[in-house]
């Protein structure tokens, strides 16, 4: 039994990938903005035991979100607002299907070892993603638009301060 190659096996170069802002889809429209301040994530819910005066108990579901969440969440829509009039974009923001890309930068801690090049460590990409509400009304109708998601974390770069990079492309 032969056996193949990488390229035979893998078809796809594996040193070949998309720049963010490279679209996937024809597109009739594409805005980039980026926000500054640190990424802050929206929280999973609790459940919690809450005891009344009369001593009845019952389970309730309460959110665990980070404290300054709601004003992370205002700078991504004024952003988003403001980057969207400057452009003199018009989106159909009810038919348009949407690709979106979110580039998460953080502050690298001095105290991490330079073996971890990666940030695979600290907050969830899946909850970093969760931001996407604060868009609502702004570029998209409803999320249920998104078609293409794509989100990264990784370390700033020396000068880069810390936010997200967001790449949106109404498709048509």
């Amino acid at each position: 039994m032969r056996s193949l190659t990488m390229d035979e096996f893998w078809p796809i170069s594996l040193t070949t990938s998309l720049r963010p802002s490279e679209p996937i889809y024809p597109t009739s429209s594409a805005l980039h903005f980026r926000v500054y301040g640190t990424p802050m994530t929206q929280g999973s819910h609790r459940g919690r035991l809450i005891r009344t005066k009369t001593g009845r108990t019952f389970a309730a579901v309460v959110p665990a979100n980070p404290r300054g969440l709601s004003i992370w969440r205002q700078a991504l829509a004024l952003a988003a607002g403001s980057a969207l009039a400057d452009s003199g974009l018009q989106p159909d923001l009810a038919a348009a299907a949407v690709s979106l890309r979110m580039d998460f930068c953080f502050h690298r801690p001095q105290s991490l070892a330079k073996r971890f090049t990666h940030m695979s460590r600290g907050k969830d990409v899946d909850k970093l993603a969760r931001c996407l509400d604060a868009f609502t009304g702004i570029l998209y109708r409803d999320d249920r638009q998104i078609i293409d998601l794509h989100v990264t974390k990784r370390y700033a770069g020396s000068s880069e301060p810390e936010g997200v990079s967001v790449n949106i492309c109404w498709i048509a």
